[in-house]
């Protein structure tokens, strides 16, 4: 899907066609700035599921991007490495609550009962539909490549 969906922005664009578009959280800006010239890629909309990685309004980025600086110096921090950091939190979390003993069992029925805020990203598995958050927020890509949420 990562690059279906930036060669699908390439093809429409060398095409010459300025229709906005949309593309789903799974398509990384970074893919598509692999693929499209800068000047074509502007403007296209990418849906998120997590805060923007390389934004400061949350202090779950802040926190990411300080972890990222001290284990994987010189990497740019991405919302796909968010989305890992995020996880491993969460899992965390779940395995904390297990108590001295933890089992996958106990681990399981932590996330069940699991309601957290990361710092600005709420995750509530308690509604028992294995769906720890409904955030969703659009970014477009502006003139510097980054995306703005």
């Amino acid at each position: 899907m990562r690059n279906s969906g930036a060669a699908l922005v390439r093809d429409v664009r060398a095409a010459g066609d300025r229709t906005p578009m949309y593309a789903m959280s799974y398509v990384p800006a970074e893919a598509i700035l692999e693929k499209v010239p800068l000047d074509a890629a502007v403007g296209v909309g990418l849906a998120q599921t997590l805060p923007n990685a390389g934004g400061d309004k949350t202090s779950l980025t802040r926190e990411f991007r300080v972890a990222m600086n001290r284990f994987v110096p010189g990497v740019e921090p991405s919302n796909p490495h968010l989305a890992g950091y995020v996880a491993a939190r969460v899992a965390v979390e779940a395995i904390r609550r297990c108590g001295p003993s933890p089992t996958p069992e106990k681990a399981a029925a932590a996330l069940r009962q699991l309601k957290v805020d990361l710092g600005g990203l709420p995750v509530d598995f308690t509604a028992g539909q294995n769906v720890g958050t409904q955030w969703v927020d659009i970014g477009v890509l502006d003139r510097r490549g980054r995306l703005l949420l």
